[in-house]
C-alpha cells in the first residue's frame, strides 16, 4: 500500500525552510537504513555519482544509481539532481554520493546558495520500511552530527511491503548531506 505523507511533512514544519521550528535533533530522528547482506555488511564504499560541470548556460542532471544484493534482496537506488539553465554563476563540477548506511545523499562540493535552486528526485527499491510509521517518512536536511531540518517537499510515497521509497522534484537550496527518515 502506498502511504503519500505530504500533510506529516507540512505539519511538522510548521514555518518556511531555514526557521527554528523546522530544527530537530538528531537524537529524535531515525534515518531510514540501508539493508546489509547475510554477512550484515554493505558495500565497501559509497556509490559516487560522475562529476557534472554546471554552467550557467544550459541545463544540467548529476545522476547516481546504485543497486547490490543484500541476501534476500535486490536493492535499487537511483538519484537525480536537476539544474535549470543559470542555477549557478561560474562553471562548476557537482557530484554526489550515497551514505554507507542510510538512504542519504552528499552533494559536492559545498554550495550555500544558487541562483536558481536545484531539484532533486530520488528513489529506492529493497528497503527495509517495517519500522516507519505510517505516513511518517520526512525528508530531511542533516546540519550536523546532532540536528536535522525538515524539508518540506512534494509526496513522499513509500509501500512497506516492496521496500519503495520515492521522492519527486524537491527543491534543494543549499547543498549537504540530505536523506530520509521518521520521528522516534
Amino acid at each position: 500500500m502506498d502511504h503519500d505523507v505530504t500533510d506529516a511533512s507540512d505539519s511538522l514544519t510548521g514555518a518556511a525552510h531555514g526557521h527554528a521550528e523546522n530544527k530537530i535533533p538528531l537524537a529524535h530522528v531515525a534515518l531510514i537504513p540501508l539493508p546489509v547482506n547475510s554477512m550484515r555488511t554493505l558495500p565497501a564504499k559509497p556509490a559516487v555519482s560522475r562529476v557534472v560541470t554546471v554552467t550557467g548556460e544550459n541545463a544540467a542532471d548529476v545522476l547516481l544509481q546504485h543497486n547490490y544484493w543484500a541476501g534476500e534482496r535486490i536493492v535499487d537506488i537511483a538519484i537525480a539532481l536537476h539544474f535549470e539553465p543559470g542555477a549557478v554563476s561560474e562553471p562548476t563540477d557537482i557530484s554526489m554520493s550515497l551514505h554507507l548506511h542510510t538512504f542519504a545523499v552528499e552533494f559536492s562540493p559545498g554550495i550555500d546558495r544558487f541562483l536558481s535552486d536545484p531539484v532533486l528526485s530520488a528513489s529506492a527499491r529493497g528497503l527495509d520500511l517495517s519500522a516507519v510509521p505510517d505516513g511518517a517518512v520526512l525528508h530531511l536536511y542533516c546540519i550536523d552530527d546532532a540536528v536535522c531540518e525538515v524539508i518540506p517537499s512534494h509526496p513522499i510515497a513509500f509501500d512497506k511491503a516492496a521496500g519503495t521509497l520515492t521522492l519527486t522534484n524537491a527543491v534543494i537550496p543549499h547543498f549537504s548531506l540530505y536523506g530520509f527518515g521518521f520521528l522516534r
